[in-house]
Formats: C-alpha cells, sequence, structure tokens
C-alpha cells in the first residue's frame, strides 16, 4: 500500500544473505548465500516457509560466477550443509525469556533490509508491505515502526527483538469511515487461507495525531476474502500490548454466510489498555447519531478465538455521554443471525478486567445505571456458539462482566472474582431466535457492586434457557439496586426450564436475596442474611416443581421464604429461619402440594406467623416455630397434615388413655381400637404426671 507521509524514500536494500529458508537442503531447493542473486534465485526464495510444494529453481552454471568465499558451489548450484554460515545469531538476537526466535536454516527477513528505519519519525508501510508480499519469518530489530496499513496475502510470522512498537502513522484513521474500509486496521488480512502471526511486541494506535470521526482504528483485521477457499484464516499474538486505540484493536469477522470456513484466533498474553471514550446514543457528533462503543476484541461470524492470561482495562474516568470500552464482543455481521454468527471464545488461564463495559447512560447524561442498555465487558451478543472462561477476575467494571444472549448454545464460568461492578455474570433474553442457552458457573466470589450480580434471564415463560447449573457462589453487599429493579434478587432466574443451585450466599441484598420466576424445575441450596427494603430472602413465583433444601435465611425485612402463586409441587427441607418479618415460609397458594419438614422459624415480627398455606394439600413434618404469635396458619378450605412439629404435642397410638409417665397439654393419643359408640382417642388438658386427659371424636353408632 502507498506510504503515507513518508520522510524519505529509500530503495530497498538488496536481499542479500539475510533470506533464510527452513529446512534448506532436506526440500532441495537452493539457498543462495553470494551476492548478486539471480531472478530465478530470488523467486525461489521467496517461497513462505510451510509451503507443501515449493518452487525449485537452480542457477544455471553459466550464471554461477566466482565462488565469493562464502561457500563452494556444487554442480546444481547447492551448498553443502556443513559450509551454511549461521547468521541467525546476527539477525535474531535471544528474546526475553532465552529462546532465539529465528533458528539456523529458517527462512527470515530483516524488515530494515527492505528500507524499515524503524526511528519512529519514518514512515515504514512501504518496507512492510514489500515484506508482507513476500512472506515468511520477518524479524524486527528494537526500534519504533511508523506504519499506515498492510496488506497481508501471504503467511507471515513476524518476530520481535523486545523493544519493538508498531505505531499507527498520522492521519491513517482519517482515510476509512467505518470499521469496514479498506485501511482501517495497521494489517488487514486480504486472502483466503493466510496464517499471519505476531509476537513480543507494543502496538501504539497513536490516539493524538487520528482525524476520523468515527472510530475505525485497529491494529488487525480479518474479513471475507473475495474468493473463498474453504481454508480457514488464522491469526496467532502472542505477547501483544496494546495501547492508545482509536477503537478496538483487533478486528477478526469470519464467513458472514453458512460456516463456508473459520477464522481461528490465538491471543496468549495480551493485554489492552485505554482507547477512545465511546459515545451515547443521540450524540449528535457521531454518524447518524448511533453513538458507539469501542471495543478491544470484535468476534463475528464463525470465528473461534482462544484465549491464555487475557488481560484488558480503562482506566480513563467516564464524564457526562463518555463510557468506557467492552474487551470482547462476539455478534453477527450478515443480514440473517440463521446464516451467520455462530463464534466461540474459549479464555483459559486468569482473565483480568478493569473499568470496563458500555454502561447505559444517554450522550447528554451522567448516569451511567439509568437502564441497563448497554454491553457487557466480555459479551457474546448475537447467535453465538461457545463462551468459556477458566477464571475471570473483575475490578470496577461499568456494566455487566460476562454477559451473553440467550442464542448462545453453552455458556461456562468455572471461576469468577468480582469487586465493585455494576452487575456480574448474565445470560439476557434472546434476540437472535430462541433460546438455546446451557448454562455452568462453578464458583463466584462477588464483594460489592450493583444487583444483580448472577442473572440468567431466557426470553419469556414459552421461550426458556435449557439449564442453569451453579455450584457455588459467596457475594458479600451491600449491594446497592441503581435501576430500581422490583421483584429482582441480587441472584436472579427467570424463565428456564431446569435450575440447580447448590451453596449460594446472598449477604447484603437492597430488596431480595434469591429470585426464581417461571422456572420449571428447581434445587436450590443456600443461604440469604441481611436484606434491605421490603424484600423477602428468597422469592418463587410460578413454575412447575421446586426443591429447596439446607437453607438458611436470617435478618430480612419482608418473609423469609415467599412462593407468590401455584406451583404444582413445593418441598422445603432442613432449613432455618430467623429474624423475619410476618411470616418465616408464605405459600400464597390454592393448588399447590406442598411439603415441609425439618424447618426451624424463630422470631418473626409484625403478623409474627411461623408458617402460612393458603390451600392446596400440604404437609408439615418435624418443624419448630419460637417466638411467634401463631406457628401455623391456614386459609379456609386448606387440607393440612400436621405431626411431629412443636406445636402439635406428642402424637401416638394407645388402647386408653395414658396412665403414667410426663405429659403436656395438647399431647394426643388415638384409639388404636375404635368402636361404634367410641371415641377417636384421648386429649391432654393439664399438664402433669400422667396428667388429665379428655376424649375426643366421637363415633357415630
Amino acid at each position: 500500500m502507498a506510504s503515507m507521509g513518508r520522510k524519505e524514500e529509500q530503495p530497498p536494500r538488496e536481499i542479500g544473505a539475510v533470506l533464510r529458508r527452513r529446512q534448506l537442503f532436506s526440500v532441495g531447493t537452493v539457498a543462495a548465500a553470494f551476492t548478486g542473486l539471480s531472478a530465478m534465485a530470488a523467486q525461489s526464495a521467496a517461497a513462505a516457509p510451510g509451503d507443501k510444494n515449493p518452487p525449485v529453481s537452480y542457477v544455471p552454471l553459466a550464471e554461477k560466477g566466482a565462488a565469493s568465499g562464502v561457500a563452494t558451489l556444487d554442480v546444481e548450484s547447492k551448498i553443502p550443509p556443513a559450509q551454511l554460515p549461521d547468521l541467525s545469531r546476527t539477525y535474531a538476537t535471544v528474546d526475553s525469556q532465552g529462546r532465539q526466535p529465528v533458528r539456523k536454516g529458517e527462512l527470515f527477513l530483516n524488515v530494515k533490509d527492505y528500507g524499515a528505519a524503524g526511528d519512529g519519525v519514518t514512515d515504514d508501510t512501504i518496507a512492510f508491505q514489500l515484506v508482507a508480499n513476500i512472506g515468511g519469518i520477518a524479524y524486527l530489530p528494537a526500534g519504533i515502526y511508523i506504519i499506515a496499513s498492510v496488506s497481508v496475502t501471504k503467511n507471515l510470522s513476524v518476530v520481535c527483538q523486545p523493544g519493538v512498537t508498531l505505531k499507527r502513522a498520522i492521519g491513517s484513521d482519517g482515510a476509512g469511515t467505518s470499521y469496514w474500509a479498506a485501511g482501517a486496521a495497521m494489517f488487514e488480512v486480504d486472502a483466503a487461507g493466510v496464517t499471519l502471526q505476531f509476537s513480543e511486541f507494543t502496538y501504539d494506535g497513536n490516539s493524538a495525531k487520528q482525524t476520523t470521526t468515527e472510530p475505525s482504528g485497529f491494529f488487525l483485521k480479518t474479513s471475507p476474502p473475495a474468493v473463498i477457499s474453504g481454508a480457514p484464516t488464522t491469526v496467532r499474538v502472542n505477547k501483544g500490548r496494546f495501547i492508545n486505540g482509536t477503537s478496538g484493536y483487533i478486528l477478526l469477522r469470519g464467513d458472514d454466510y453458512r460456516r463456508r470456513y473459520e477464522t481461528l484466533t490465538y491471543l496468549n498474553d495480551c493485554h489492552f489498555s485505554d482507547t477512545i471514550y465511546g459515545k451515547g446514543k443521540g450524540d449528535p457528533s457521531t454518524p447518524n447519531a448511533l453513538g458507539y462503543a469501542p471495543t478491544y476484541v470484535m468476534v463475528m461470524d464463525y470465528v473461534k478465538m482462544r484465549t491464555k492470561n487475557f488481560q484488558a482495562e480503562f482506566l480513563k474516568p467516564t464524564g457526562t455521554g463518555q463510557y468506557a470500552a467492552c474487551a470482547i464482543k462476539g455478534t453477527f455481521y450478515g443480514q440473517s443471525h440463521s446464516m451467520s454468527g455462530e463464534s466461540s471464545v474459549f479464555m483459559h488461564g486468569t482473565t483480568e478486567i478493569r473499568g470496563l463495559g458500555r454502561s447505559g447512560k444517554r450522550f447528554d447524561d451522567d448516569n451511567e445505571f439509568k437502564t441497563n442498555n448497554g454491553i457487557g465487558c466480555i459479551d457474546m451478543y448475537g447467535n453465538a456458539e461457545s463462551l468459556y472462561i477458566e477464571n475471570v477476575v473483575a475490578v470496577d467494571c461499568k456494566n455487566v462482566v460476562i454477559r451473553a444472549k440467550g442464542s448462545l448454545k453453552n455458556y461456562t464460568v468455572l471461576n469468577a472474582a468480582l469487586t465493585n461492578c455494576h452487575r456480574g455474570l448474565q445470560v439476557s433474553p434472546s434476540s437472535t431466535g430462541a433460546c438455546e442457552t446451557v448454562v455452568k458457573v462453578g464458583n463466584v466470589n462477588a464483594c460489592g457492586g450493583a444487583m444483580p450480580q448472577l442473572e440468567f434471564v431466557g426470553s419469556s415463560a414459552t421461550d426458556r434457557l435449557r439449564s442453569v447449573t451453579i455450584n457455588s457462589a459467596h457475594l458479600l453487599g451491600t449491594f446497592t439496586n441503581p435501576e430500581g429493579l422490583g421483584l429482582q434478587g441480587v441472584v436472579h432466574f427467570r424463565n428456564i426450564t431446569s435450575l440447580s443451585v447448590e451453596g449460594v450466599t446472598v449477604i447484603g441484598a437492597p430488596s431480595i436475596g434469591i429470585s426464581v420466576i417461571n422456572v420449571t424445575t428447581t434445587n436450590v441450596s443456600g443461604r440469604v442474611d441481611g436484606v434491605a427494603g421490603t424484600g423477602v430472602g428468597i422469592y418463587y413465583d410460578g413454575g412447575d416443581f421446586h426443591n429447596l433444601n439446607n437453607f438458611v435465611i436470617n435478618n430480612t425485612v419482608g418473609a423469609g421464604l415467599y412462593f407468590a402463586t401455584n406451583p404444582k409441587k413445593v418441598t422445603a427441607r432442613d432449613g432455618c429461619i430467623t429474624n423475619s418479618t410476618n411470616y418465616g415460609i408464605y405459600l400464597n397458594t390454592t393448588t399447590t402440594e406442598a411439603l415441609v419438614s425439618g424447618v426451624d422459624v424463630d422470631n418473626v415480627t409484625g403478623s409474627s406467623c411461623g408458617f402460612y398455606i393458603g390451600g392446596g394439600t400440604s404437609s408439615f413434618l418435624n418443624n419448630k416455630a419460637t417466638n411467634v404469635r401463631a406457628p401455623l396458619s391456614t386459609a379456609n378450605g386448606a387440607r393440612v397434615r400436621t405431626v411431629g412439629n412443636s406445636w402439635n404435642g406428642i402424637q401416638t397410638t394407645g388402647r386408653t388413655a395414658p396412665t403414667a409417665g410426663a405429659w403436656s397439654v395438647g399431647d394426643i393419643v388415638y384409639n388404636l381400637a375404635p368402636l361404634a359408640g367410641g371415641t377417636v382417642g384421648w386429649i391432654c388438658t393439664t399438664s402433669g404426671t400422667p396428667g388429665v386427659w379428655k376424649t375426643f371424636g366421637a363415633i357415630a353408632v
């Protein structure tokens, strides 16, 4: 591509002995270690490393000339391997970890032999384009290289000596007004089946010297080639540091029609930091007043990306109409989500993010949390395939840390540590087809921030997420509710087919600890401690089958456990509820079959009822209610069986009233031999040994 603002024209230097081919002699090709390469020899040397069938060209005997003293040529113009000089340490010194990036016998191109200055002033675009046209291994000595845009159509591996900076040329973004314009990125992959690699460098987007009105500057961009071959595009970036961007840094676009090829991407130990501010919707300074959201890595249409130890941050303060960048966004470019999208992101090692996420404020408003119409720090937005994160650490994020739409097929987060983040992990209703998500969450620790910290929601009561499984979560508040959300907990589930939650702890909820709405089947255990406002500990509404076990609920302003409407069956086992208001357990149901067993309720204020059942058929077995006005209250028509509860006294069987032993008021002995005209049993009316007993329940003759 043409040079932009080149300080002075420099003709490319002679290739000379810096061209080296991998396994030079094993493939029977020529090595040119003498001055004055013939055209055929130069063409042979230009073949990219790894070519399965590299061109074979021999220098005719008539053109060999005199020996240079470097090597003795045989009759086929080959250099015996023993005479091949080792220039690897001359042109590629050992890297920061003691490795030698270019080895003896490999082809590498020193960009300075093609006119690159690396002085931070000279435009080196032409030199890099010449190297890209040849392909192979490009070696960059330490320096600052000024580059506008380079088109890559052959395999290219860029190996950098420590201290290399690739800096965007002044005004490079002015040539294009969108992501998709040619020249929007420093390196653009423009052919099918290309492999492009970089290692150990800094990319400087030179944002202070760009003039574009819409973010368009990237380090690297891939787009569908004009001719689709079916071969994948491959991008590898190792130890890249990205600063001063004018939008994102890496734009990965695969095939936008029916997965004819994939874009495979590997980002290892890369660090992304402050780019330009995003602008809110309605901002007249942006094209069509749509605003924009800078994203460090954009993934769309059949891209499969793997990262290791990914780091991203946005440390600049945000003012009115400004918001932070996003780390990764997966979406689709094609006109129909059914024919495009389906990208996957796999994040290994530790992923660290800070200060990221697009909030929902407008261009003229500084209320970060007026709505949740934003974009997550890592966000699989449209019709994606898989999101897998091994370990994420997030601090001070402006919006959801890990977000996906319900059209995503697999959402897995094994470990998450979240500090002061506006929402944590989320799957939200699909905007591109039916919900398909299977959610698996391992261990989550959150401290402070805005609710909900865990939120998994399908599109509707009939279009649900397939399943949600959470192994462990410890969420320590105090949490805030800046959006004024109603009937939502710090942990919120809605429109899900199957839910399994083990060992979730919520401390310091502003309204509800855990909310479960329109979930078909649930199995939940956990602890809620401290609910402010008028909220309850655990709130259920709708669904079919709910099993709550091994739970603890303390210090709620509302009821401890609240069922709002009629599931088919409810089971609450082995729980403890203390210091609630009005009710310990409130079953506002009329047709539900309920079993409450082994639950202790203590110190209920207000209406002061331990247990309430609104109807249906219920059994209360071996429960305890203390410091309450009424242990159990039922609505008219409710069918209730109570056995072994603290308010039942002893219930046993016998043929007569007891004549020995200590008994209390309310103890009952049922008659083992009932007869016509007899009684159902005997009840203790005065405590004692054996106390006073009266018959009850006359049997008709």
